[in-house]
């Protein structure tokens, strides 16, 4: 009965309804068309796992947080710091768009997808193209002020690295400089060239040895071939019933004081 005696109430008075909600229809209608349209632009990005190519040049030590939305929401304030915003204001300035880090702080929302390693991105602004440039030069800035802090150790380690290869291979080069023109001005003999004159010059020397062998033992087979004759010669010889000298045997005896000389002559070179 209590609802059927409301339901009359509202019977009775339902031209006063219709008449507020009429009311409340035009106000929105008239706030919607007096008010400038908003545009949103949105963006994501995306973690990538944090792995190592090779061996690493100074130990490090990875942390990772296990839990996925505690991570997402350290990347949330990452992306919303001070330097990011400064960074894409900059970047939007030159664009021609002129907004200030506190303005662009009040129109972004940085927040995660939840269920998913994904951060959205989002501007709003009465212009459609600075909503969406907004909302790129927040991503932009956000993934390379990301990768500073993760690689920037690396990077700056690895330019201290190059600059001092360049500083070693320069002292090289003057170093052997250095040595070329020492050895010019006091005129040294290089090693490697004065090792093979030394070793030519004992082949010389050892060809030389082998040769003077080779003559003083054909000189000795000689000198022999010349004493076994003579033993088989006798010492006199009759010729026209005169007793004289055999002439072969004094020919035989000068042969034998001309290859003795020889021989003494060969072995006095060797011996030098």
């Amino acid at each position: 009965m209590e609802i059927w005696s409301y339901y009359r109430i509202l019977r009775r008075r339902i031209w006063l309804v219709l008449l507020c909600v009429a009311i409340c229809v035009v106000a929105v209608g008239f706030y919607l068309a007096s008010s400038a349209q908003m545009w949103q632009g949105r963006t994501t990005v995306m973690e990538k796992a944090i792995y190592e190519r090779g061996v690493p040049v100074y130990p490090t030590v990875a942390v990772q947080n296990l839990n996925p939305e505690m991570r997402l929401a350290d990347l949330a304030t990452v992306a919303s710091s001070v330097t990011v915003r400064e960074r894409a204001v900059a970047y939007l300035s030159d664009l021609g768009y002129t907004l200030d880090p506190q303005m662009l702080l009040e129109r972004m929302r940085v927040q995660p997808i939840m269920g998913t390693g994904v951060l959205e991105i989002t501007v709003t602004s009465r212009d459609q193209n600075e909503a969406v440039e907004a909302a790129r030069a927040i991503q932009q800035e956000f993934v390379r002020f990301y990768r500073d802090l993760i690689r920037g150790p690396a990077a700056q380690s690895r330019a201290f690295i190059e600059k001092q290869l360049k500083d070693a291979e320069l002292d090289l080069m003057k170093a052997r400089q250095a040595k070329m023109a020492f050895e010019a001005s006091n005129a040294l003999p290089r090693p490697d060239v004065q090792a093979q004159v030394l070793i030519q010059r004992s082949a010389d020397v050892d060809y030389l040895v082998a040769q003077a062998e080779a003559d003083a033992g054909a000189s000795a087979q000689r000198l022999n071939a010349i004493d076994d004759q003579i033993k088989r010669e006798p010492t006199m010889k009759i010729a026209s019933e005169n007793i004289t000298d055999n002439p072969v045997y004094m020919d035989l005896l000068r042969q034998k004081a001309a290859a003795e000389a020889a021989l003494a002559t060969q072995l006095a070179t060797r011996g030098k």
